[in-house]
């Protein structure tokens, strides 16, 4: 099944919060304890972290407009992306 592209927004001016929706269902994503040297928003976009947030969503994600979504940390987040199935 094709699914719509991720939106991915970021909500805080010293790159540690973004907010990700499917259209439908969305959460946070807190990048703290990660500072890279560069805007960590590119990260986002690989095929394996676009995975893991999908999933993450369909499992956790709150309806839009939800006064409290779910938060990832990114450190799950890396970790949910490195054990998709079929990758290695």
């Amino acid at each position: 099944m094709m699914r719509s592209p991720l939106e991915i927004l970021r909500l805080s001016p010293r790159n540690d919060l973004y907010q990700v929706s499917d259209g439908v269902r969305f959460g946070l994503v807190e990048v703290l304890g990660h500072q890279p040297a560069t805007d960590p928003l590119p990260m986002f976009f690989t095929t394996e972290v676009q995975f893991a947030l999908q999933q993450w969503l369909d499992e956790k994600g709150q309806l839009t407009g939800s006064q409290h979504p779910p938060r990832l940390g990114w450190g799950e987040l890396q970790g949910r992306a490195s054990t998709r199935p079929g990758m290695v």
